[in-house]
């Protein structure tokens, strides 16, 4: 894809500097509290040389700028982010039992939540890494192509970007970037921030769902049952109220059991374990949005109905992968 591999290939993100460093243990220090975690080394016997590497966020989706003129291996053992790695020059390359793929300018790799990561950078390379919560992308792939998470089968994560969903991604991904650059863009300004958020998890779940093989897409989920939207609506617009079964069964305007029947073929939970994750993702959203110094998690908690702390700690590690003091903690633009 020309709009992601310019020539001559220019760095990423130049306007937003994360590190750059000599040091690959600096780089994972500085990464850290961005990243899943992973560990870094050199791929072949070489003095380590100059590593840049930049950072623009979004709410749900972090894009990062790599720069590095040496080989460098990438070992991760389970991924909580959706991760695509898109080299601009030079290449990287997969290794497994069953060999290696490498990836080149045009081409970008996937890995999906609970994968491990075993990539080789070649030298000389630049690339775009973008990642996403793992929660909020789940959501939007239920919402927008009926489809779980769980049911995503990936027999070649290697996409091509000129063509087809590959290239509305690439599209999307270079017109998001270009406006990341100038500081007098919509996007900067926070007015289009959403709208292009929107547009880039859109593109980025077609390009998923269009590598799907028929045995996966036979298990696409049907069209939402008018009682099941009837019930989602009103929690998600009633969030911050003390939702019970009763609640629901009204607005749903069927039974019990047909209402958790229609969420377990939905969703695959109940109807009150879905309330409790629409709470837990607006906690997660007050608490990436919040300062650090003046927030306490336990106001942010109890402001959504989540009143005993350990129980509450447990379930947002469970479904986040962090706790939510770390997500409190995260460091901001």
């Amino acid at each position: 894809m020309g709009s992601l591999a310019p020539s001559p290939p220019t760095m990423p993100l130049q306007r937003y500097p994360l590190v750059t460093t000599n040091d690959l243990d600096e780089l994972v220090a500085k990464t850290r509290h961005y990243l899943d975690p992973r560990t870094m080394s050199l791929a072949a016997p070489r003095a380590p040389t100059r590593i840049c590497a930049t950072r623009f966020a979004l709410r749900h989706t972090q894009f990062f700028g790599v720069s590095h003129q040496m080989s460098i291996r990438t070992r991760a053992t389970e991924l909580v982010s959706l991760q695509i790695s898109i080299p601009i020059a030079g290449t990287l390359k997969t290794l497994s039992q069953r060999g290696g793929r490498c990836v080149r300018p045009g081409e970008a790799i996937v890995y999906l939540p609970g994968d491990p990561i075993n990539l080789d950078w070649s030298d000389q390379c630049k690339a775009l890494i973008v990642t996403i919560d793992a929660s909020e992308f789940e959501r939007r792939l239920g919402q927008h192509f009926n489809f779980q998470l769980r049911h995503i089968k990936l027999d070649d994560a290697v996409v091509q970007l000129g063509a087809g969903a590959g290239l509305g991604f690439a599209n999307t991904v270079s017109l998001l970037l270009n406006e990341a650059e100038n500081p007098e863009s919509p996007l900067i300004n926070g007015i289009t921030t959403e709208s292009f958020e929107d547009m880039l998890l859109a593109n980025v779940g077609n390009l998923i769902v269009a590598q799907q093989p028929p045995s996966a897409l036979r298990n696409r989920r049907p069209g939402m049952p008018g009682c099941v939207k009837r019930a989602v609506d009103y929690i998600e617009q009633n969030a911050h109220l003390d939702i019970g079964i009763a609640d629901l069964t009204t607005v749903s305007r069927v039974s019990l059991r047909s209402l958790q029947n229609g969420f377990a073929k939905q969703f695959n939970t109940g109807p009150m374990t879905f309330v409790k994750q629409v709470k837990l993702r607006r906690v997660r959203d007050e608490l990436l949005a919040a300062c650090p110094e003046e927030t306490l998690v336990i106001d942010v908690a109890s402001k959504w109905g989540f009143f005993h702390q350990s129980n509450f700690a447990q379930n947002y590690l469970r479904y986040f992968g962090e706790l939510p003091s770390e997500t409190l903690r995260r460091p901001r633009d």
